[in-house]
């Protein structure tokens, strides 16, 4: 994962601080967006990040970003992360593509270990859509 790069998508400055602080201990690198569309503007859909991203987003939230990124040949592996996403968000995000759900506050070894999942299980999309 030391290669990989997380990306933050989160309107919550002190949890978007947590993570970037607990990536930066572990030597990974991180780009942040305070929401939806700043993420979705700057198109930041590079084949080696992890994308952690926010249901409960102001103007788009985590789903129409889900959406927004079906339409992409290879999409980043994306983790759902909120503290109140219900049962039918989290069934949506998945159906969406999201690769994991996660519950906030988020345990750090339960997210690194999830992000970790996230990443092998599409490294061999990402080298389909290399060839393609």
């Amino acid at each position: 994962m030391v290669n990989q790069t997380i990306v933050i998508v989160d309107d919550d400055t002190a949890f978007r601080e947590s993570l970037e602080t607990l990536f930066w201990v572990m030597e990974i690198k991180t780009r942040s967006y305070q929401s939806g569309a700043a993420f979705l503007e700057a198109r930041d859909f590079s084949d080696d990040i992890c994308v952690l991203l926010d249901y409960r987003l102001p103007g788009i939230d985590g789903l129409d970003v889900l959406r927004a990124l079906t339409a992409l040949p290879c999409r980043p592996p994306v983790l759902l992360v909120s503290g109140d996403a219900s049962p039918r968000v989290k069934e949506t995000a998945l159906a969406l593509g999201a690769s994991a759900t996660l519950d906030k506050p988020v345990n750090g070894p339960q997210l690194l270990e999830t992000i970790e999942s996230a990443l092998q299980a599409t490294e061999k999309a990402r080298r389909a859509c290399a060839y393609a």
